[in-house]
């Protein structure tokens, strides 16, 4: 594949189109030196780099190239021992924060080494050498200057500078305010000749100010003074200048010499950034424009490319289809002037060369072509008067050279071969050359207005007609490609609707014959025929892509769903777990207490040291149980007056116990919540924020009282088959979305599938909000009112 090749088919413009979606100039410089390759392994590695780039492009937006430059001239004169001033440096620390920047965006930490390996690969090598990055950042401060502390020697130095001028514009201010100088001078105002601090004096009054003249003006009116008693301090200064100037060269020698030692490392980084950021622009490219990672088929399989069009022609272009089964080896296109044939070639061209550098093509995703060795192109008029070629020499000179190169591995594209010769024998030459490029095994797209080449198409099992459709109503080409059937140029036809005599029209159709003008007539039959079918066909793949592209929203929305689902799972579970690790630590906190208590009991006297912690408060919780057991008795024994003044009262320990109830756990000598009743004689008890499991025989239910009423809190209650309920009334909404969200995460946690919302009728606010909230939850699969007997309006049944 030669430059004229790459000339004659756009390619040069695909890549200036490339080069425009580079971030960096090194990427740019690189899309413009890009070429095909022949190779099918490192196609298929360009392509699979291209595809990682554009998911991550999809998934991710590309990385930050800001700061990536070029840096190789600012490395070569380092090394040649040449000076850096601060702008190469701060190219060099920008180029630094760049490729940090771009390796960590790369290398994300959600890991993608299994996803994008070959970005992964590239963004290894973006290395900033440590210790240079490290100088840089420390002494650079902009494009023109150092940093005060980029050496303690230079900081000194220039704090006294500002010392010195702090002290000179003080002098000269004061001067400035002194009423004698004040009217000597053009402008109070400080100025500056040759570096030196001076003031504008009138000419007329320059005795009155005394100091050294530095400059005058182009008038003559003005002298710039410097005045006597700053001469000192800017001597000093004009000194300290000097000093800090050594300085800055010297740092900038140490820098310099440190940019030439990590040459190696910079320009390999270079070069990667350089790629990396080819393989985006390659992804903007394609998501910019539509296209689609083509299938590589093998040498000599078919070439498939739908809704292919030329990628520079933008909104004009019109798709089309071409294909060449396996074991066709030619197809030859004819139709009129304008009618597409040539655009047609550079298309099927292009999207061969693109593929073959790692670019996406233009055309539908499923398209397939093999990978050529060479791509062979003929196309436009090379006529020469300095070398005496006409259009046909210039032709035959291009072919006889692509007959010397072209194996079965090549694609030959010849437009409009076998013209600007006698007819009869550019007919006789086409065939002729046709044939033995067919019995090599190339594959060749060709262009032509013979006729006696459509015969040839149909009589050769390895050839195939085609023809650009023309519209023979407005007498516009339309641009489309219709396979199998040969084309006509319709030259009379246009000729008629242009105004041309109708008997020069008629004297041209009794030349070509009756026979002529039937097939002539057959063959425009057929062509609008199939142009019908061709519509249809593009009519129901319009459908199928949309109806595609509705399935692939659908499952992007359902992973978006499934996404948000498991999220809210995750921090549910998260919330969970911090729950439990704060019981544990409430619950350790009260054993290290007890210990203490035990501890000071032994210390008091009250327990023998020999008793251990659990032992004490087993008889704690044996002297609780009897005390309880004794002041029920005498409760029971009471007159039944005083126990109506007592207030409530634990029932004998038969009385009924029901979940929600509180009741007195007679061993801790505590009163808390049941939660549950369990089949093998257990109670689980809430105490507190401990929750334990206790013999219901160790329960005593106290009268009178009830489960918590609802208004101003939240009360789950969670049963063995029962469904969870929420009681939200009292609420604001506010408030209630945060309990709904907390009650659907335990509810989904503990695998539930059903709540009840308890809000009430009210003025229909804390509804309406619960709705609003139920219907933008992942979790929530529908939701209702209540049935009459479910509690009815004041109620909504979510279904999980």
């Amino acid at each position: 594949m030669d430059a004229r090749t790459f000339a004659r088919l756009d390619y040069p413009e695909v890549l200036e189109a490339l080069a425009r979606s580079a971030a960096t100039p090194l990427g740019a410089r690189l899309a413009r030196r890009l070429r095909p390759v022949g190779r099918e392994d490192v196609v298929r590695r360009r392509l699979q780099a291209t595809d990682e780039a554009v998911t991550f492009a999809r998934r991710f937006g590309p990385p930050d190239f800001s700061g990536v430059g070029p840096v190789a001239d600012a490395v070569r004169r380092a090394k040649k021992g040449g000076l850096l001033y601060p702008d190469a440096l701060y190219r060099v620390l920008s180029f630094l924060r760049g490729i940090r920047r771009v390796r960590a965006s790369v290398r994300r930490p959600d890991g993608t080494e299994a996803t994008f390996p070959a970005l992964v690969r590239l963004s290894d090598r973006l290395e900033a050498p440590a210790a240079l990055y490290e100088a840089l950042a420390g002494a650079i401060a902009s494009e023109s200057a150092l940093k005060d502390e980029a050496s303690p020697r230079l900081l000194e130095l220039r704090r006294r500078l500002r010392a010195i001028d702090g002290e000179i514009r003080e002098t000269l201010e004061r001067l400035i305010r002194d009423p004698e100088t004040r009217g000597a001078l053009q402008e109070p105002v400080i100025m500056f000749r040759g570096g030196r601090p001076v003031l504008p004096v009138r000419a007329d009054a320059k005795n009155r100010v005394r100091g050294i003249v530095h400059d005058v003006s182009s008038s003559g009116q003005t002298l710039f003074i410097e005045p006597e008693a700053i001469v000192a301090l800017a001597n000093v200064r004009r000194t300290v200048e000097q000093e800090a100037a050594a300085e800055e060269e010297r740092i900038l020698r140490a820098l310099t010499k440190e940019v030439a030692q990590a040459a190696v490392p910079l320009l390999v980084a270079e070069a990667h950034a350089a790629a990396l950021d080819l393989l985006f622009a390659k992804a903007a490219y394609a998501l910019a424009h539509g296209h689609a990672r083509p299938n590589l088929g093998p040498p000599g399989g078919p070439v498939a490319l739908y809704d292919a069009y030329h990628p520079l022609l933008g909104d004009r272009a019109v798709k089309n289809d071409l294909l060449l089964e396996a074991g066709v080896r030619l197809l030859l296109i004819t139709g009129p002037n304008t009618g597409g044939k040539t655009v047609t070639l550079k298309t099927i061209g292009l999207a061969a060369l693109m593929a073959q550098s790692g670019l996406f093509i233009p055309a539908r995703e499923g398209s397939t072509l093999p990978v050529f060795d060479s791509v062979f192109a003929d196309i436009g008029d090379e006529q020469s008067i300095a070398q005496n070629l006409s259009t046909f020499s210039s032709h035959m000179t291009q072919i006889v050279a692509i007959l010397k190169r072209a194996t079965e591995k090549s694609l030959v594209l010849l437009d409009e071969i076998g013209a600007g010769t006698d007819p009869a024998e550019g007919v006789a030459l086409a065939s002729a050359i046709l044939e033995a490029l067919a019995e090599r095994g190339a594959r060749v797209v060709a262009t032509t207005h013979f006729g006696e080449l459509k015969a040839l198409a149909g009589e050769r099992p390895w050839a195939v007609n085609a023809s650009m459709a023309f519209d023979r109503e407005t007498l516009r080409p339309t641009y489309r490609l219709l396979l199998g059937v040969p084309g006509a140029s319709h030259a009379l036809e246009i000729a008629r609707r242009l105004g041309l005599d109708e008997a020069i029209v008629r004297r041209a159709e009794a030349r070509i014959g009756a026979e002529g003008r039937q097939a002539a007539a057959v063959a425009a039959e057929l062509a609008d025929r199939l142009q019908a079918l061709e519509r249809e066909r593009r009519r129901l793949a319009a459908e199928r892509e949309a109806l595609e592209a509705e399935r692939r929203r659908l499952e992007a929305e359902r992973e978006r769903e499934r996404r948000l689902l498991s999220e809210r799972l995750a921090a549910a579970d998260a919330r969970y777990r911090r729950r439990l690790e704060e019981a544990v630590r409430k619950g350790e906190a009260i054993a290290r207490e007890l210990e203490a208590l035990h501890r000071e009991a032994i210390a008091a006297g009250h327990v023998p040291p020999t008793v251990k912690p659990h032992e004490w408060i087993d008889r704690v919780g044996a002297l609780r149980r009897a005390a309880a057991e004794a002041k029920a008795a005498a409760d029971e024994a009471a007159p039944k007056e005083d126990r109506a003044r007592g207030g409530r009262k634990p029932s004998p320990p038969g009385g009924r116990l029901l979940p929600g109830a509180t009741v007195l756990v007679r061993s801790h000598g505590l009163k808390g919540t049941l939660l549950e009743l369990r089949p093998n004689g257990e109670a689980v008890v809430q105490l507190g924020v401990m929750k334990l499991t206790l013999p219901a025989s160790d329960l005593v239910p106290v009268e009178g009282d009830k489960p918590p009423a609802p208004a101003g809190g939240v009360r789950v209650t969670v049963e063995r088959r029962a469904p969870f309920e929420v009681d939200l009334r009292g609420m604001t909404v506010e408030e209630a979305r945060e309990a709904l969200d907390e009650v659907l995460d335990r509810a989904l946690l503990e695998g539930r599938d059903r709540l009840v919302v308890i809000h009430g009728l009210g003025t229909g606010a804390l509804k309406r909000g619960v709705a609003e909230f139920l219907r933008r939850h992942p979790a929530v699969k529908r939701f209702r009112s209540g049935e009459k007997e479910e509690g009815g309006s004041g109620v909504t049944i979510v279904e999980l």
